[in-house]
C-alpha cells in the first residue's frame, strides 16, 4: 500500500525546453498562448542562464514585440 501511495502523488514538472544555438543555450522558461488572439504567444526566454523580459510573438506576421513591463 505504501508503494502505491508513493506513485499516486504526482510531483510538478519543472523542466524547461533548452536548445543550443550558435554556441548559446536558449531555454523557454514560460510560454502561454493568448486566448483572445490565438496567433500570439507570450514567451519568457533564458539565454545563457540570464532571464529575458516578456516577449509577444505574432505567428501571423512572424514578428516579436518586447514587453518591458511584467504585469
Amino acid at each position: 500500500m505504501l508503494l502505491i501511495s508513493f506513485f499516486w502523488v504526482a510531483l510538478p514538472a519543472d523542466a524547461s525546453v533548452c536548445r543550443n544555438y550558435q554556441g548559446r543555450e536558449i531555454c523557454i522558461v514560460d510560454i502561454k498562448r493568448s486566448a483572445k488572439n490565438y496567433w500570439e504567444y507570450r514567451v519568457i526566454l533564458s539565454i545563457d542562464g540570464v532571464k529575458q523580459p516578456l516577449e509577444v510573438y505574432n505567428c501571423r506576421d512572424r514578428t516579436t514585440v518586447k514587453n518591458w513591463s511584467l504585469d
